[in-house]
């Protein structure tokens, strides 16, 4: 069975590299063939859902107080890539990110100015414990 995560941001984004039949990715024919070598045949992938299992994010945080960006870098770029519907985040790091824009934009916050060097906020560490959700 084929798992795909079908995000939105993938295209442009740099947080995966792979999107479709993420089940069986390119790297694993090559660790079945080097492992078959050494006489290992059944090598298996043993994989969970694709989407919503990631618990702990670290992203930048660029734009101005009232376009904030939050997420992390287009591919090959130095420029963050807004990605509030990341579909392997943790349902909760996106809600996060929606009440901290909000919240940055309220209290006026800056964003850190790569070209100026100014701005309260760089990056944000978020994380989730996965027992509890919170």
């Amino acid at each position: 069975m084929n798992k795909n995560i079908e995000c939105i941001h993938f295209s442009k984004c740099s947080g995966c590299s792979i999107s479709t039949s993420v089940d069986s990715p390119p790297i694993l024919k090559e660790a079945e063939n080097y492992f078959a070598t050494h006489g290992i045949n059944d090598l298996k992938l043993i994989s969970g859902k694709p989407i919503f299992w990631r618990c702990q994010a670290k992203l930048a945080v660029r734009g101005t107080y009232d376009h904030v960006k939050i997420g992390l870098y287009k591919k090959g770029t130095h420029e963050v890539l807004d990605i509030p519907f990341c579909k392997v985040h943790h349902p909760n790091i996106n809600k996060a990110i929606l009440t901290l824009k909000n919240f940055i934009q309220k209290e006026k916050i800056e964003p850190y100015n790569e070209q100026t060097g100014f701005g309260l906020l760089r990056y944000l560490q978020l994380a989730v414990d996965r027992k509890s959700g919170k």
